[in-house]
């Protein structure tokens, strides 16, 4: 008799913290919260624990986020909190893939991106170099951290690749337009991996950057490439845009970045997001490249950096930019 009576004690506290639980995230009726806009900026703290793959107990007084399917997790709720953002340009901080996840389906026109290339040797201990080492001319000395993410042999990186552009196509409109930088070593991969994520491979553009490491007896690996496509069929009705970018490396104090691509080159592919209330996504922000070309030319866009230096970087960066500032011209 008291083995029950402590049973049915259990029972009913158990069932009382359940309750507390439920009314303190406002769990009563799901389809009655409203939803809004998550807050503007999140600080070096949150920023460190999203990037170690930590969930960041969010304020329950900010509304919630629009897939709210996703965002609950072993009963916490997940947020995402920008780090920073103005009136055209949101900047996350964290893992690509695990803030993929958490945005809305079919809310994006462009995907604009140019993600690691893995590209530094066929070995593994070529793969394992310092970024520095595979892609700056040797000897150089520079002052710009090396990034992560860019040591995966060929099969991991195919993998990777499909991982999270499949999520890109599920963010994406229909008719939506996927471009991705690449090297020459990647391009034959990259094309098959964008077919993988079930985007319609449509071709590839080439940025002629001038410059490169000198090959004596052979040719100068002086463009890199950015294969596109889009999801199902394509819009007839935009513009024309040229395939070819002849723009120098970026160099001197505007030099943000290792990889760093000419604001020009990716203003003149931000022009494939045509509509007026377009939206771009780039995965991989960098120093904001994609999202500094977007802002200068008044369109709105979302970045995801995974280094928190980096990130910094673009938020100083786009905070300094005027929408329309530089409108293109001449490309």
């Amino acid at each position: 008799m008291k083995f029950m009576l402590l049973i049915l004690s259990l029972f009913l506290s158990g069932c009382a913290t359940f309750k507390k639980i439920e009314n303190h995230y406002h769990l009563k009726d799901q389809s009655n919260i409203n939803i809004q806009n998550s807050p503007q900026s999140v600080s070096g703290s949150d920023a460190e624990d999203s990037l170690n793959g930590n969930d960041i107990e969010p304020d329950l007084e900010v509304p919630l986020s629009k897939d709210l399917n996703r965002l609950f997790n072993r009963g916490r709720i997940l947020m995402l909190k920008p780090f920073y953002q103005d009136e055209l340009i949101t900047l996350y901080q964290g893992d690509s893939l695990s803030i993929l996840k958490q945005l809305e389906s079919q809310s994006i026109d462009a995907v604009i991106t140019d993600p690691p290339y893995c590209s530094g040797g066929a070995h593994a201990g070529d793969r394992a170099k310092s970024t520095k080492e595979k892609y700056l001319t040797s000897g150089i000395d520079t002052p710009f951290p090396d990034f992560g993410g860019d040591s995966k042999d060929q099969r991991s990186f195919q993998f990777w690749c499909i991982m999270w552009l499949s999520e890109c196509f599920r963010l994406c409109k229909e008719g939506g337009v996927l471009a991705q930088f690449t090297d020459w070593r990647q391009l034959p991969i990259t094309t098959d991996i964008i077919q993988g994520a079930d985007w319609t491979w449509r071709g590839v553009a080439v940025w002629n950057k001038k410059n490169s490491r000198p090959r004596k007896g052979g040719f100068r690996n002086q463009c890199e490439y950015v294969v596109w496509g889009s999801k199902n069929g394509l819009a007839n009705d935009g513009p024309c845009l040229k395939g070819c970018f002849d723009n120098a490396i970026v160099m001197g104090k505007k030099r943000l970045h290792q990889t760093q691509k000419p604001v020009e080159v990716m203003e003149a592919i931000c022009e494939v997001a045509w509509r007026e209330d377009s939206v771009i996504l780039d995965p991989f922000a960098g120093s904001g490249s994609t999202l500094a070309a977007a802002k200068r030319l008044g369109k709105k866009a979302i970045g995801i950096e995974r280094s928190p230096h980096y990130a910094q970087i673009a938020a100083k960066r786009l905070s300094e930019i005027r929408m329309g500032q530089c409108p293109l011209a001449g490309l």
